[in-house]
């Protein structure tokens, strides 16, 4: 049976501040992870068989990174879990296929990273063991490794199928009025990351995960789309007409004041009127008042 909307929109207010605390700690992760394996030279990927010497003696610290970015996509499921239901009551022509997609995704993304590298230790070991040229390129070595081919076949698939399903739920999220324009194109640019390690996208795409953090918690500069209160398809404002929204409040704001300020002027004149009815009702019908000697009328004398 689905759910209302007063019951969709409330539940949407619960789940998307545990949403948003896995967009931001996947961010954190991702960027963890990154430096910590930029900081030796035993986590970085080998390039000649002489590397994988260091990985046979210590493979912990080649290991762990992968470990943090695995948690780091499983978190980004969770992400875009939040975001397609959010989107499919909104809008249920929205294929189911991204929903499978991204929890096939997420989930083969996280274990085969780190099966790649436990199966890289596992040949630098065998390295270690038989010996050979250390300055021969280790792709020779590792391409002769069948379990590594198919776990990068896997990689490479789950990283085709999280860019899909990024790409489809944000279109149908942009359409919904859930995402802006620029946060829609923003998560195309995130989907080409996955495929693409380069920098430039590798920071578009973490930035994309804290925007996401923000606006599933209503922190989004400028507000969020009528679409996340409503629970119902309606588009994101533009820029002109958000400044012309903000412009009429002022006005609208403007105009009590003027209206206070014309009420609390009008107050003291009221009471002063009130005080001098009071005063003449005191004398009797408006005459003067008690005690006080009448005035003669002056004729004139013949």
């Amino acid at each position: 049976m689905a759910a209302s909307v007063s019951e969709q929109v409330a539940w949407e207010a619960k789940a998307g501040r545990v949403a948003a605390g896995a967009a931001a700690l996947s961010l954190a992760l991702f960027v963890a992870g990154s430096v910590y394996g930029l900081t030796a030279e035993t986590r970085r990927q080998p390039r000649t068989l002489g590397d994988l010497g260091p990985l046979a003696r210590d493979p912990l610290e080649f290991v762990v990174p992968a470990v943090i970015a695995g948690i780091a996509f499983a978190l980004l499921g969770i992400v875009l879990g939040f975001l397609y239901k959010v989107v499919k009551h909104r809008r249920p022509q929205v294929p189911s296929a991204a929903f499978a997609l991204l929890v096939f995704g997420s989930i083969v993304a996280a274990v085969t990273l780190i099966a790649q590298r436990i199966d890289i230790v596992n040949a630098a070991q065998d390295f270690a063991a038989t010996g050979g040229n250390p300055r021969a390129p280790v792709t020779g070595e590792l391409r002769g490794r069948v379990p590594l081919q198919i776990i990068l076949g896997l990689n490479l698939g789950a990283y085709l199928a999280l860019g899909l399903s990024t790409v489809l739920i944000s279109i149908a999220a942009m359409r919904a009025g859930l995402l802006s324009r620029f946060l829609g194109i923003l998560s195309v640019v995130a989907a080409l990351s996955l495929l693409l390690p380069l920098l430039p996208l590798q920071v578009l795409f973490m930035f994309w995960l804290g925007a996401l953090a923000a606006l599933f918690v209503d922190r989004w500069p400028g507000g969020r789309g009528p679409a996340w209160a409503s629970g119902e398809p309606l588009p994101w404002p533009s820029v002109a007409e958000r400044n012309a929204e903000i412009d009429r409040r002022r006005v609208a704001a403007e105009a009590d004041e003027d209206e206070e300020r014309g009420a609390a002027s009008a107050e003291p004149a009221g009471e002063e009127h009130e005080a001098d009815e009071a005063e003449a009702g005191a004398t009797g019908n408006g005459g003067p008042p008690a005690g006080a000697r009448p005035k003669r009328k002056r004729g004139r004398r013949r």
